[in-house]
């Protein structure tokens, strides 16, 4: 389980939340949620279709959670817990996840504690062995109106309560306090298919470093690592051989410089940059050169020959070829995720 920082004032109220993020990224997101002053992570899960990380922060710090946590896609406050080794029963967990006095702190939390609201449950289950899916869903839309005599269930709705079942027979329930505009971040002015989600971006940039000079993407798309390089203060380059892509990066991220160039041959000076972050082409959508193993070795040359020592090489790909990364970059990191429906794997190297 991921280590935790700064201890916590004992007079400050904690507030207990989990957020969801892409597969294959709770470890990156846990680490970017235990920086934040008064928080501790508590565990790591996955429902099937999301990584889930559960932790708890300080009351003053939660209403910025959203803005900071750029990792992940969705954010919850708690209000419920349960194991299905204590009853697993469909209408029994649904009484234990749809707590009254956490409904209330949640929604007065979350500032929607009007006498009348919408609702709607999404529930996820590991195993419907003992009962299906549909059947937590009505008992907790049951439970949620007894409570709540004033909502009514509707689609969409101003509340959702989601139900998951993070590790096998382990429960958790919150109240949605992300809108549909924060995975995507309000959206982008040119949309490309294939276009990188904003969380998964945000990983990859926080596996930059901290952000100090320029971070270039020489395979930029439509800006996504941009934006998000951008937002956290790196000044940003980014390069593509398609013209259609630059002028959307151009379009998507306001200030960013976007120009034609090939990822084997910037126009750049030796070091120039401070790190170097893509998501080079994979998926039936992008296909690389026929011979891919020379056109990986001379792009990551590239990368070699532009960053500075000591600056760090962040790739996203299907996995690259054996041998394809040269002696001056040195690997330091690998993780797996899920993109687009797709395996792939995140690798990072130190300029040495």
């Amino acid at each position: 389980m991921p280590a935790f920082s700064p201890a916590r004032s004992s007079e400050e109220p904690v507030v207990r939340m989990f957020a969801t993020c892409m597969p294959g990224l709770a470890p990156l997101l846990a680490k970017q949620l235990s920086t934040f002053e008064n928080a501790k992570v508590v565990w790591l899960g996955n429902d099937g279709r999301a990584d889930l990380v559960s932790f708890t922060v300080g009351s003053a710090m939660a209403g910025l959670v959203a803005q900071l946590a750029r990792i992940a896609d969705d954010l919850f406050l708690q209000i419920g817990h349960a194991r299905r080794s204590d009853g697993d029963r469909a209408g029994w967990l649904a009484q234990r996840l749809c707590r009254n006095d956490q409904l209330a702190a949640a929604t007065t939390r979350a500032g929607r504690a009007a006498t009348s609201l919408t609702f709607r449950v999404v529930v996820r289950v590991l195993s419907e062995r003992s009962f299906p899916r549909t059947d937590l869903r009505r008992h907790a839309e049951a439970a949620i109106m007894r409570l709540r005599a004033s909502w009514h269930h509707h689609d969409p709705a101003s509340n959702e309560v989601w139900i998951s079942e993070y590790w096998p027979g382990l429960f958790v329930a919150g109240l949605r306090v992300t809108d549909r505009d924060h995975r995507q971040r309000g959206g982008r002015q040119v949309e490309r298919d294939g276009a990188l989600r904003p969380g998964i971006a945000a990983a990859l940039v926080s596996l930059a470093g901290q952000p100090e000079g320029m971070l270039v993407d020489p395979c930029c798309g439509s800006g996504t690592v941009l934006a998000e390089a951008s937002a956290i203060g790196w000044q940003v380059l980014g390069f593509d051989v398609d013209p259609d892509a630059v002028a959307a990066a151009m379009a998507n991220v306001s200030g960013a410089t976007a120009t034609a160039g090939d990822a084997r041959r910037l126009d750049l000076a030796d070091g120039e940059a401070a790190a170097w972050v893509s998501n080079v082409p994979f998926g039936h959508r992008h296909r690389l050169p026929s011979d891919s193993v020379a056109w990986f070795r001379a792009v990551l040359g590239e990368a070699a020959r532009v960053v500075r020592f000591g600056g760090r090489v962040v790739v996203l790909s299907a996995g690259l070829p054996e041998g394809s990364a040269p002696a001056l970059l040195r690997p330091c990191n690998s993780c797996r995720a899920r993109v687009l429906g797709r395996a792939a794997v995140i690798d990072v190297f130190i300029r040495v």
